[in-house]
C-alpha cells in the first residue's frame, strides 16, 4: 500500500486526541517528546526505536483505555490481550488503517457482548428458538422448541451436529461459539490453528482444546487468525459492514448492533 510522505495516526484516550506524525521513510516520530504531557490520561508513548520495528506504512495503535472505553465491563483476560495485543493487530494487517481497526473492532464487541462473552449463549427460551432458527423449530420447522428450550448442549448438538466439520456425536456443543469472534465449528477451530501455526509453530491444536480461545494468550490472536482466514480486511477497505458480517456471521444476525458499535468505533478512530 502507497503511503504519503507524511502521515496522522490518531491516538484517542479520554476526551483528548493525541496526533502521531509518522514519517514512511525514517519510520516513525513522536509528537511531544516521548511522554504525552497530559499526565496520567495518556500512556507512555513507544521509543522511536520500537515503532521503527514496525511496517514503514503507519500503524494504528488500538489502546487499553480505547478498550476501556468502549467496553467498561470487558473481562480481564479480554483487556489483557489487548493490552499486549498491538504486535497481533499489525501483523494481521488490520492495524494498517482505522477503518480497518473499527471494523474489526466493532465485530469482536458485538460477537462477545462488549467483551463480556466467553462462550455462546444458547439458553433459548421456547419462544425464541422458532425466531434464531426459524426452518429447524415449529410453527414453520419440524421441531418443538419446548424439548430444546434452555438446555444448551442439547440445542447445540441439534443446530451445529452434522456441520461446519461437525460429526462425532456431542460436537456441536463442544465446538460451540467461543472467543472474541465467536469460533464455532471443528472445522472453525481447526482453521485457526492452522492459520496461526503457519507463522507460530508453538501455537496450540485448539481443535484438541478448544477453551484455550478464550485465554489472555490466545484471544486476540484467534480473533485476528479468523479475521484473515474470512478475508475481512478487503472488505472493511470498502466501508462495508455488511459485507463484513456476512462472512464473520455467515448471514446479517444483529446488524443493526454492528453498525452502532461501528459508528461508536469510528467516533474514536475516525473522529
Amino acid at each position: 500500500m502507497q503511503v504519503a510522505a507524511s502521515i496522522h495516526t490518531r491516538l484517542v484516550s479520554g476526551p483528548c486526541v493525541v496526533r502521531r506524525q509518522l514519517n514512511p521513510e525514517a519510520g516513525a516520530g513522536v509528537a511531544g517528546g516521548p511522554r504525552c504531557l497530559l499526565t496520567g490520561m495518556f500512556r507512555t508513548l513507544r521509543s522511536p526505536e520500537d515503532k521503527s520495528r514496525r511496517s514503514a506504512q503507519t500503524m494504528v495503535d488500538v489502546e487499553l483505555q480505547h478498550i476501556v472505553r468502549l467496553a467498561p465491563n470487558a473481562r480481564s483476560s479480554y483487556r489483557d490481550a489487548f493490552a499486549h495485543g498491538q504486535p497481533v493487530l499489525d501483523a494481521a494487517g488490520i492495524s494498517a488503517s482505522a477503518l480497518r481497526v473499527t471494523h474489526f473492532m466493532a465485530q469482536v464487541l458485538h460477537e462477545c457482548g462488549g467483551l463480556t462473552i466467553q462462550f455462546e449463549n444458547l439458553n433459548y427460551s421456547a419462544a425464541r428458538l422458532p425466531k434464531v432458527w426459524p426452518r429447524r423449530f415449529r410453527p414453520t420447522g419440524p421441531l418443538d422448541p419446548a424439548l430444546y428450550a434452555n438446555n444448551a448442549e442439547k440445542l447445540a448438538n441439534e443446530v451445529y451436529g452434522g456441520r461446519l466439520g461437525n460429526t462425532a456425536p456431542g460436537d456441536g456443543f463442544r465446538f460451540r461459539g467461543r472467543g472474541m469472534l465467536q469460533v464455532t465449528g471443528r472445522d472453525g477451530y481447526r482453521q485457526v490453528s492452522a492459520e496461526l501455526r503457519r507463522h507460530d509453530p508453538t501455537a496450540p491444536d485448539f481443535e484438541t482444546d478448544p477453551d484455550l480461545v478464550i485465554s489472555a494468550d490466545w484471544a486476540l490472536k484467534v480473533a485476528a487468525a479468523l479475521w484473515t482466514w474470512k478475508g475481512c480486511n478487503a472488505f472493511a477497505d470498502s466501508d462495508s459492514v455488511e459485507k463484513v458480517t456476512q462472512r464473520i456471521n455467515g448471514g446479517q444476525i444483529g446488524i443493526a448492533d454492528r453498525k452502532d458499535w461501528l459508528r461508536r468505533c469510528k467516533a474514536l478512530w475516525l473522529p
